[in-house]
């Protein structure tokens, strides 16, 4: 069989896929599929028993269809956060997680993980809702920043899905195993110069300032309004919290964005902030709200781990540094 080329996330329980990903093995969800049978049908290529068995479980399904064709030598990139990816290869042929029993792991926050014959549990008795997994290596030494992908290999990795067949992409994906630097002439000169810029942010700009800066980029992004609003604002309730609001009619979209001027590391209070923010205003009917966090620092381990719980954007120095260079400074500095 031809080899194929993949793409999967590893979002799902991340605290251990990641985890099992350093350790050669690239895993999946749907623990209750386990022992069912369903595997088994899928790895024959069996379509008829596989929508059979899985019939009422929804279009997400063919998600685990895709997973079970993996084959050795199959090629997967596999995006991760912070604008990074990896690039493996198949090793193996999928495998229930239950097939890992006795072993003894470790998730991302070092909290011991036991496989045992029912699945996977950490020390607390919590069950981890990873169901299956495929052996995998690295085809070069990752995490990989995603400026050596290609156009369309940084944009298919922004697909919602868990995963796809992105064979039409092999070109693309080869590009990326033997780039050194950045594929394109733009992506060069945002590499080179997004540090000098985020260190005049950093000397420049007081926290009033960057707040004022990220309602000039919204609006120069096209938002109907972007404003910031009082720090006493009224209706708001303790420990929540926005910089910025911008609104865009056209979309239907409403942004909620706590701005940090940090040095270090920014920790989980600032999503926290935002998050009761969001629960606390985002009831304007036919709007959805996308809470932000933008820092000049990077991000803690915690505040990774809330975000991802409450569904809020992090965005940290170097990719502040390469929006503003990207929407283009010359409407955004006077009178800052």
């Amino acid at each position: 069989m031809p080899k194929r080329y993949w793409l999967h996330r590893v979002s799902h329980e991340w605290e251990v896929s990641y985890s099992l990903l350093e350790q050669g093995l690239l895993s999946t969800g749907w623990p209750s599929l386990m022992g069912t049978g369903v595997l088994e049908a899928a790895l024959r290529g069996d379509k008829n028993a596989f929508k059979k068995a899985t019939a009422g479980w929804g279009p997400g399904r063919w998600g685990f269809w895709n997973f079970s064709q993996f084959r050795p030598g199959d090629v997967v990139a596999v995006p991760l956060f912070a604008k990074e990816f990896a690039i493996l290869e198949v090793t193996g042929q999928p495998f229930e997680i239950t097939a890992l029993a006795g072993r003894r792991f470790q998730d991302k926050n070092d909290v011991p993980i036991f496989a045992r014959e029912d699945g996977l549990w950490d020390e607390a008795g919590q069950f981890c809702g990873l169901g299956f997994a495929v052996e995998v290596r690295p085809l070069r030494p990752w995490p990989l920043p995603r400026n050596l992908a290609d156009a369309p290999l940084r944009s298919r990795m922004k697909m919602r899905q868990t995963n796809g067949d992105i064979t039409d992409l092999a070109a693309s994906v080869e590009q990326a195993l033997a780039a050194k630097e950045p594929v394109s002439f733009q992506e060069a000169l945002l590499e080179a110069a997004a540090p000098a810029l985020l260190q005049v942010v950093e000397k420049r700009l007081d926290p009033d300032s960057l707040e004022e800066l990220l309602r000039r980029y919204m609006q120069k992004q096209g938002a109907s309004r972007a404003w910031r609003p009082a720090k006493n604002e009224a209706g708001k309730t303790e420990g929540a919290d926005a910089d910025v609001i911008a609104e865009f009619d056209d979309l239907g979209v409403i942004f909620y964005i706590q701005v940090k001027k940090h040095q270090g590391e920014t920790g989980d209070w600032a999503v926290r902030q935002i998050a009761e923010y969001r629960a606390q205003k985002g009831r304007k009917e036919d709007y959805t709200y996308i809470p932000w966090v933008v820092s000049t620092a990077d991000f803690s381990r915690e505040a990774v781990q809330t975000a991802k719980a409450k569904g809020v954007r992090l965005i940290g120095g170097q990719e502040l540094a390469r929006m503003l260079l990207n929407v283009g400074l010359e409407r955004l500095d006077p009178s800052l």
